[in-house]
């Protein structure tokens, strides 16, 4: 046996993925593992006000098709991360793109609330192989400042596809019915699971394949909440993804309630987010090597914004654009921190970025269920609970922030 193999292994893979598949192809394909899940969360969003009316529920009810499907999210994150390093990338992504096509196909049949829950349950579930696989092959494949670079791509790729999947949810919702928003899913998750088979290659090196053939799926969780720098990345995107979306869960019946908004208007309310979040990505790309004091900047910019919403709903503004345009800072600054602190949170300790990754995705989806729910218990109708906590979480990612050392 070449002793040598494990040294040079990095530049044989990488020649080999090159002739597998062209390097466009594979980042296009991870691009889109990256982004079912969004867009199989966020097309569902302008229904809430039809299900309301078709199932006779209420807002605390409704708030479990968000709460349930990201807590879904986060303990399938943590198990796909195991997978991944266990048995390799592929097997987790195929078993996830399945996961997302039975929950998809379920939800469009769904008779009742209880199955409709199922459903998202699932749908989460499956979404979750995408990001969190995806961030390990991006660990796998490239190296040193490339690995943000790339990063940066999926995290734009993951506010890009759901701005266009928002709005088309909402249409499909005003023309078709709720339905046909899982009926979309279903058929972008069977595309999705067809390429990741006919083009994915394994990318688990094979000394971490041997780390971890003897070890539990859980194996090492301890170890990597033990490092300061992992749960400092890890609570600051937390707070963060909590921020972004329990304003994605909450704006809906908000805005349809208290300024009488259709589906369709919410959908594209949305778009302004979901650019700023991309436009922040894309700038996150041109970011130094050494992009913490920036990102602590750009943290403490949408603690202002927040606090200014917050300010405004305690002055009775009830105003759209008090509600959307601190909410489209704040995306904008999730967008730009999101690739250095996911990339930090991942590489922490060497050779568990699996694991890593699917910690991240589990800890941050079990924040943000938490809480989406309290949010939920809190309303009153008005945008003064959803600003306070929306600052609350800034203030929060602002503090972990601080508590990572600098290397």
């Amino acid at each position: 046996m070449n002793r040598s193999a494990p040294k040079n292994f990095s530049k044989e893979f990488s020649e080999q993925i090159d002739k597998a598949v062209a390097p466009t192809v594979h980042v296009a394909l991870l691009i889109c593992l990256f982004a079912i899940g969004p867009v199989a969360f966020q097309i569902f969003l302008p229904a809430l006000p039809g299900l309301s009316a078709d199932f006779r529920a209420s807002p605390s009810v409704l708030a479990l098709t968000v709460s349930l499907a990201t807590l879904s999210f986060a303990i399938a994150a943590l198990t796909y991360g195991g997978i991944a390093d266990k048995f390799g990338r592929r097997p987790a992504i195929l078993i996830g793109m399945s996961l997302l096509t039975c929950g998809s196909l379920l939800g469009a049949f769904a008779p009742s609330i209880e199955v409709l829950l199922l459903a998202r349950i699932m749908q989460s579930a499956g979404g979750a192989a995408g990001i969190v696989v995806s961030r390990a092959v991006v660990v796998d494949v490239y190296k040193g400042s490339e690995i943000p670079r790339i990063m940066s791509k999926l995290v734009a790729a993951m506010m890009i596809a759901p701005m266009l999947a928002t709005p088309l949810g909402g249409a499909i919702t005003d023309h078709i019915g709720w339905r046909g928003n899982f009926v979309a899913t279903a058929l972008f998750a069977v595309s999705v699971l067809l390429l990741s088979f006919t083009l994915l290659p394994e990318t688990r090196a094979a000394q971490a394949a041997a780390q971890h053939k003897s070890g539990g799926l859980f194996s090492g969780c301890g170890q990597l909440l033990a490092s300061r720098n992992y749960l400092g990345f890890t609570l600051n995107n937390g707070l963060f993804m909590a921020a972004n979306t329990v304003f994605l869960a909450a704006a809906p019946l908000l805005l349809a309630n208290q300024h009488h908004l259709s589906s369709s208007s919410i959908g594209l309310i949305y778009i302004l987010g979901a650019l700023m979040f991309a436009a922040g990505a894309y700038t996150s790309a041109r970011l130094p090597e050494d992009a913490y004091p920036v990102v602590v900047k750009a943290t403490l910019v949408a603690l202002v914004a927040a606090s200014i919403a917050f300010g405004l709903a305690l002055s009775s503004v009830w105003a759209v654009s008090a509600i959307v345009l601190p909410a489209a800072v704040v995306s904008f600054v999730v967008g730009f921190t999101g690739s250095t602190v996911q990339s930090g949170a991942v590489s922490a300790i060497p050779g568990m970025q699996g694991k890593a990754s699917g910690m991240l995705m589990f800890l941050s989806s079990a924040l943000t269920a938490a809480v989406i729910q309290i949010e939920a218990k809190l309303s009153n109708g008005t945008a003064l609970p959803l600003t306070a906590i929306v600052a609350t979480c800034c203030f929060g990612a602002l503090l972990a922030l601080l508590a990572v050392r600098r290397r």
